[in-house]
């Protein structure tokens, strides 16, 4: 199946706003450290479905930290067919947020690279070619490592854990 950015971007945003209602005001700013996401779509995101944040002007105040006070907010290439292993199903009912890995991977939020890997997906993503992202998760269940990994020569991204590789 072939899974298209919106959804994508969809499926991270209910990772990000999961165990919200709309009774209670979120923190953005909170959310945004917490998924390691800009400070700006999350707060894009929390107008997008309705919630009021608990700071009022937070978004103002932390605009002024935004590298020229934009984010990402669409795909630098296609994902194709998305296949998420057994191991990475497992630990999403532990708290891990794979959309969420998906998206900042999609949009060129590439995780805990070398500058070599880095350079080396710029140069795959111009050249159709292979991108791959890493992402370190700490939680109660140790540290864990997560890799996104798209070949854009067969249209497939795979997210998995070091096992996997």
């Amino acid at each position: 199946m072939v899974i298209i950015y919106n959804e994508v971007r969809e499926a991270a945003r209910r990772e990000v706003f999961r165990e919200h209602d709309f009774s209670s005001p979120v923190c953005c700013k909170l959310l945004a450290l917490g998924n390691s996401l800009p400070f700006s779509l999350v707060c894009q995101w929390a107008v997008e479905c309705g919630f009021v944040c608990c700071h009022g002007k937070c978004c103002e105040e932390l605009s002024r930290f935004v590298v020229g006070g934009y984010h990402i907010d669409f795909p630098l290439f296609d994902l194709g067919d998305v296949a998420i292993t057994k191991d990475i199903k497992k630990l999403s009912s532990h708290g891990l947020t794979p959309w969420v890995m998906v998206f900042k991977h999609v949009t060129g939020m590439w995780g805990d690279l070398t500058k070599e890997e880095w350079e080396s997906n710029q140069e795959g993503v111009q050249e159709e070619w292979t991108v791959c992202s890493r992402y370190g998760v700490m939680g109660n269940l140790g540290d864990i490592w997560v890799e996104v990994v798209t070949d854009l020569d067969n249209g497939i991204t795979m997210v998995m854990l070091p096992p996997d590789f």
